[in-house]
């Protein structure tokens, strides 16, 4: 795998000078292809019909915000899977957020899923002005990409960071999760080597929770899985950050790392 970052990140934008970024816009695209089993988030099924009237009632009022005076130094679009948006509804979406913001704008940040990234959405993400993607790996465990209910394998997410590397995406996140059900050390160590082998600049790791009404915390409950013990958790945990630190990433958060300048910028206005 030789998908190497191209991170533009200049100085004037760098951790150490962050006093003045907001405001930021988190744009919510609540719609998937199926439910992961973790998730208790707001989510909607993924109808065309319906997506495109959200995204008309978006557009509506991304314009009146513009009208009132709004201008974010930040965006992030967040779901949701926002990458399941059909063509013609991302386009339209990102297009507006363009006209509007783009101007202002030192980071745009857009998650999308492996499963549903494409070489036309990040040519049109990029056309528009994003200039970070953040991709949902969560794990290149099989099995626990299979437990977690997502829709990609391990390849996948190697073939659509080569491809942002090919397409000239100027920054990149990976999300990853610690704590699943199964995880063990061996399984630290391979998403370790994963993530040496993508070299994104940035990288979130999210302990698992087992939230009410979540598949996840209803198998628990009738003892069908084992959580992991708690101190097995930390273990776990100790381990990535260890290795994350090996690969010269430094922690900025509770949750996230970053390393070449790209901490995210969105995420330091809270």
């Amino acid at each position: 795998m030789a998908a190497r970052s191209t991170n533009q990140c200049t100085d004037g934008y760098r951790l150490e000078a962050q006093e003045n970024l907001s405001p930021g816009l988190y744009v919510h695209v609540p719609f998937c292809a199926s439910r992961c089993t973790y998730c208790d988030f707001h989510v909607a099924s993924l109808r065309i019909p319906v997506v495109r009237d959200y995204v008309t009632a978006l557009v509506d009022e991304i314009s009146s915000h513009f009208a009132n005076g709004f201008q974010p130094r930040t965006i992030f679009i967040g779901g949701g899977t926002p990458s399941a948006l059909d063509l013609a509804s991302w386009d339209k979406l990102l297009a507006t957020l363009s006209k509007y913001f783009k101007t202002d704008l030192i980071e745009w940040t857009i998650e999308m899923n492996p499963e549903s990234i494409d070489a036309n959405k990040i040519e049109i993400a990029l056309s528009h002005g994003v200039d970070r993607i953040s991709t949902g790996a969560q794990t290149f465990d099989e099995k626990g990409l299979s437990l977690m209910g997502r829709r990609h394998d391990a390849r996948r997410v190697f073939e659509v960071h080569q491809l942002m590397a090919e397409l000239g995406v100027p920054r990149t996140s990976l999300d990853l999760i610690v704590g699943w059900p199964g995880q063990d050390h061996e399984s630290v160590i391979a998403d370790l080597e994963a993530v040496a082998a993508i070299d994104p600049d940035h990288v979130s790791l999210y302990h698992l929770s087992y939230e009410q009404g979540t598949w996840l915390d209803a198998m628990r409950s009738r003892g069908v899985i084992d959580p992991l013990l708690d101190e097995t958790c930390i273990e776990l945990s100790r381990q990535f950050l260890e290795g994350l630190s090996r690969q010269g990433y430094q922690r900025y958060e509770v949750s996230n790392l970053y390393k070449r300048g790209g901490e995210s910028l969105h995420n330091l206005n809270y």
